[in-house]
């Protein structure tokens, strides 16, 4: 009995993937045309080759671009987006950005314009908030076209764990959803954060932030890479370790080369000897 109903398990399990597999769409081009359009993964056309370009679904739509115009198709190749703007990006959170007449706004997924076409760039959307240009500066507005951060920064990253990277006057820092600055711009480096913690540069050492700005792996380090698996390497006068999320040395600086964790195993250099 336990046999018949591992195999009717398995059954289902294979149906259920390959139904899956078989709505991964994949670019096909017609030779003869030299237009693009998508198949399935046997091959067969689900989406007629008639567009320009096109590119990789994200989210369940497309970008297609026809005689220099842009727009959104489904996986039924329903046009979602008219193909009338000069540019189009990708679906996020919702939303995609659009320009028209060389300004930039912002679209949703029934093609209803969100956030006026009057901005002199935009990005995408993440966390309900997206990036809008003005002037030179930049902040963010929401999918009510409010503006929630003015647009006082020279460059701004997406939204991520309720924080966002910004950057002005060279100096990075985070701020919050109503542009409050947490984490203060005094850095000349920082990037996004990873396992909550965040790498920053600061006088051309490396170190980690957590959340709240707690500086948790010391500035010291000549190089820092991303934490995977709970620990991260660290480079040092040209010796290689790794630390743990609370900065501790697990593993001393002593390896001429160290590459990241995977299952459990790291593979690393020591007088010019390659392991695990």
């Amino acid at each position: 009995m336990k046999r018949l109903t591992l195999f009717i398990t398995s059954v289902i399990l294979l149906i259920y993937s390959g139904s899956l597999f078989a709505h991964e769409l994949q670019l096909h081009k017609d030779d003869s045309s030299g237009k693009w359009g998508f198949k399935d993964i046997y091959g067969e056309i689900v989406i007629p080759a008639e567009y320009t370009t096109v590119e990789s679904f994200c989210n369940g739509f497309a970008v297609v671009e026809i005689d220099n115009k842009y727009g959104h198709i489904d996986k039924e190749g329903k046009v979602i987006i008219p193909i009338k703007y000069d540019k189009a990006l990708g679906f996020y959170d919702g939303i995609a950005g659009v320009q028209l007449n060389g300004k930039y706004g912002y679209v949703d997924d029934e093609g209803k314009v969100v956030v006026p076409i009057e901005y002199d760039e935009t990005s995408y959307f993440a966390e309900g908030l997206g990036v809008i240009k003005v002037e030179g500066k930049q902040g963010f507005v929401n999918k009510n076209n409010k503006i929630v951060v003015q647009p006082i920064y020279d460059h701004v990253y997406n939204f991520d764990c309720g924080l966002a990277l910004v950057r002005l006057n060279d100096k990075y820092g985070f701020i919050n959803k109503i542009g409050k600055v947490i984490i203060p711009l005094k850095y000349d480096s920082a990037y996004i954060f990873s396992e909550g913690l965040c790498g920053v540069v600061l006088n051309e050492k490396h170190g980690c932030i957590n959340l709240k700005g707690k500086v948790v792996v010391p500035i010291k380090y000549d190089k820092l890479y991303s934490f995977s698996e709970g620990l991260a390497v660290v480079e040092l006068k040209g010796k290689c370790g790794y630390v743990d999320k609370s900065g501790k040395e697990v593993i001393p600086l002593k390896y001429d080369q160290a590459l990241d964790f995977t299952e459990g195993l790291a593979g690393i250099q020591y007088n010019g000897k390659a392991g695990f």
